[in-house]
């Protein structure tokens, strides 16, 4: 049976059988995707030193997905209903720091990814 997407707010949160994420993120570094990083994502990239150009380029190019580390979210840190799949991406930006870069798929009608949160790997 196929599983169909979350509706909350008139967006449609895509689960992870409806949309192959790993070919969805590959459009990051091109900008043929829209990427859109959340506010606490905002707040992990200040304080981790890490641009939206590394995270591109893990999405896009350097990285692997790390399903294990895939979860669905009821809330997100500040408490409110988001109900979501989170999708981890490992890799290495150009000065070979590993990072995990954990976004979200949302159709409204075009796919965007959301940077969830980055962070070290090490």
């Amino acid at each position: 049976m196929a599983r169909k997407g979350i509706k909350t707010s008139n967006v449609a949160i895509v689960p992870p059988a409806k949309v192959k994420i790993e070919d969805l993120v590959k459009g990051v570094y091109s900008q043929a995707v829209t990427i859109i990083p959340t506010g606490h994502a905002k707040k992990r990239l200040e304080d981790r030193e890490v641009t939206m150009q590394e995270v591109r380029q893990i999405l896009s190019r350097s990285g692997s997905r790390k399903a294990s580390k895939d979860q669905f979210c009821k809330y997100d840190a500040a408490g409110n209903e988001i109900s979501r799949w989170s999708y981890a991406f490992v890799g290495r930006t150009t000065d070979r720091r590993k990072l995990r870069v954990c976004v979200s798929v949302v159709e409204n009608p075009d796919q965007k990814v959301l940077i969830v949160t980055v962070l070290d790997e090490e």
